[in-house]
């Protein structure tokens, strides 16, 4: 063994992180997608990918270009902020 436990908890050697596999998962429509790119899952776990128009689906196909605007995090990704331009006023409901 490359290391040596004393009473007292010293550790004497070198820690190593191990390295993190670059996992794959499926979609339902049987695509291969890394699991870094997946942004949302299903009840199940299965990858839900962005359809483009802020939603998610089960079966979209895989987008590079929706993904990567789904995995802006501002401020930390440096991406840009969604403001919205004004409030959505919504009508109540007619009386019948």
């Amino acid at each position: 063994m490359n290391w040596l436990l004393i009473a007292g908890g010293a550790f004497f050697g070198t820690l190593v992180a191990p390295q993190v596999p670059d996992s794959i998962n499926h979609t339902l429509r049987g695509e291969a997608i890394h699991a870094k790119d997946v942004v949302c899952r299903g009840m199940w776990g299965t990858p839900m990918l962005p359809i483009g128009n802020g939603g998610y689906s089960l079966v979209a196909p895989v987008s590079q270009e929706f993904i990567m605007k789904s995995l802006i995090q501002p401020p930390r990704t440096g991406g840009p902020v969604f403001r919205p331009a004004s409030a959505i006023v919504v009508p109540p409901p007619a009386a019948e």
